[in-house]
């Protein structure tokens, strides 16, 4: 067994229905291979996989010290963040070329020499990618450095205005680029399909634009290994939508408008805090709002990647006689022995999905299960002591406003069902799976999450007040609990 300091090591974050691939190779690249981007890497973690509920545990330390280096190479290079952001666009486009490529071919004609071909070659090209693509992530660390950084010298224009007590409405308004995002499109373009339909849904050319919006946008909430969104899913969407006689001319003249006035609400904070004139303080924050467009995109990327390459993880399994998350569950590192050598151990693999442990550390890659992988899980995933009976917790702002419901915890997609119009979603973080639950949301609060996270992007898509980074509101509140979320000033209040 590997020996690690437990007390070295502190909960990250979690994941809900997901399995080893492709997650591990997320951590494989920070832990062995982003020192080409810092100099130094993430050091070693410790993942946790129960009944398909990951856990991760790292050195928030060794974050945090990468999180300093990448700010002090912002801060040092201004050509540095464009640098690495074209890298990270010039290798999406390839990850998402390659991937497309696999799903348009005929996997069944290949031998598995060949699918152990495209199954390494995207892991290569998966690699490439995300080493650029953590960029975004990266001065943040475990503690949101870098929000925290720009926001006390925020703080310091506010105060001359005698403002300081919207330095969370003035902060993301300033770190949100103003640029439609895919979410947004697929959303204009639902509504337009609406008006060409002329809200009628079952004739022939309804059922077109259906299945042709459903072929451009079924990916967007797939994640790690979601399910795709269906003609079926889109059709129900407007049956709701029209069942609300919510017209889709006012509600893409309401989204028009809203892009506009959130420019010219940007232009006024941009002028008052005199960002134009003051160089560092201009700089620091448009590389903000590009770093934070360019997470929500990348996480586009792979999510879509993802889902094409699902045909090869379905076509793999059915060579194997497995079952696809039995698949997933297999290492990167030993693909090559199941599909060339037949080598594989469906107890190893069951065993793995049930509860397993996974240790990255001197370039090495250790999987215990059963009792070792029990007695690791107390080591380092240790509940943390919390008291319950406080009422008011403080986070941080990712859309302002202010909004009072009944709590709904949303974790996965067994919770949605329990989401109604209205009600304020809490989640420890959330993903795109969850969106549909997010469009009922007054309120969005999560215990993770920094600047750039799913809840904050999507918030800012949707409107709602959002905050972020409570560390603990899924474990003070409970589903019915009626509470104020105050996002201007990133506080959550129980009624």
């Amino acid at each position: 067994m590997v020996k690690l300091d437990p007390k070295k090591f502190s909960y990250a974050t979690s994941n809900y229905n997901v399995s080893i691939w492709p997650l591990l190779m997320l951590s494989e690249m920070l832990c062995f291979h982003f020192q080409k981007i810092t100099g130094l890497n993430f050091g070693s973690a410790v993942g946790e996989w129960r009944q398909r509920v990951n856990r991760w545990a790292v050195d928030n330390k060794r974050f945090d010290l990468v999180a300093k280096k990448t700010i002090k190479r912002i801060m040092a290079d201004k050509k540095w963040v464009q640098h690495c952001l074209k890298k990270l666009e010039a290798s999406c486009c390839k990850l998402i070329n390659f991937s497309h490529s696999v799903y348009r071919s005929d996997l069944s004609k290949k031998n598995n020499h060949q699918l152990l071909s495209l199954y390494l070659q995207y892991r290569k090209l998966y690699f490439a990618m995300y080493l650029y693509g953590w960029v975004p992530n990266a001065p943040e660390g475990q503690n949101n450095l870098f929000s925290e950084y720009l926001k006390k010298l925020l703080l310091v224009k506010l105060k001359k205005l005698k403002k300081e007590n919207q330095v969370g409405e003035y902060f993301f308004v300033m770190t949100t680029l103003n640029r439609t995002t895919v979410r947004e499109q697929e959303q204009i373009d639902f509504l337009e399909m609406l008006i060409k339909s002329k809200r009628k849904l079952n004739n022939s050319y309804s059922k077109k634009l259906i299945a042709d919006h459903t072929k451009k946008y079924c990916w967007l909430p797939f994640d790690y290994e979601g399910q795709a969104w269906t003609e079926e899913y889109f059709t129900d969407q407007a049956k709701d939508l029209l069942s609300r006689k919510i017209d889709p001319f006012k509600e893409l003249k309401k989204m028009k408008l809203a892009r506009k006035d959130f420019a010219a609400k940007q232009r006024r904070y941009w002028r008052e805090c005199e960002l134009d004139k003051d160089e560092k303080l201009g700089y620091l924050f448009k590389n903000a709002q590009l770093l934070m467009w360019w997470k929500n995109k990348r996480k586009d990327i792979l999510y879509q990647s993802y889902f094409y390459m699902d045909k090869l993880i379905h076509e793999i399994a059915k060579r194997l006689h497995l079952t696809p998350i039995q698949v997933r569950h297999i290492l990167p590192q030993e693909m090559k022995a199941a599909l060339v050598d037949n080598k594989h151990n469906v107890h190893e693999l069951n065993a793995r999905i049930q509860h397993s442990i996974i240790v990255l550390t001197d370039h090495k890659i250790k999987i215990y299960t059963g009792a070792e992988a029990k007695k690791m899980a107390l080591q380092f995933f240790k509940p943390k002591q919390v008291d319950l009976s406080q009422n008011n917790l403080i986070g941080q702002t990712a859309y302002g406003g202010q909004v009072t419901g009944k709590v709904k915890i949303i974790n996965d997609l067994e919770d949605m069902a329990k989401m109604e119009f209205g009600d304020i979603l809490v989640s420890e973080k959330t993903v795109p799976v969850l969106v549909p639950a997010m469009k009922k949301a007054a309120a969005i609060v999560t215990d993770q999450g920094g600047i750039t996270c799913h809840a904050a992007i999507m918030a800012r898509e949707l409107k709602i007040p959002c905050v972020i980074g409570t560390k603990i509101a899924t474990q003070i509140f409970n589903d019915g609990d009626k509470i104020r979320v105050n996002a201007d000033s990133g506080q959550v209040v129980r009624i």
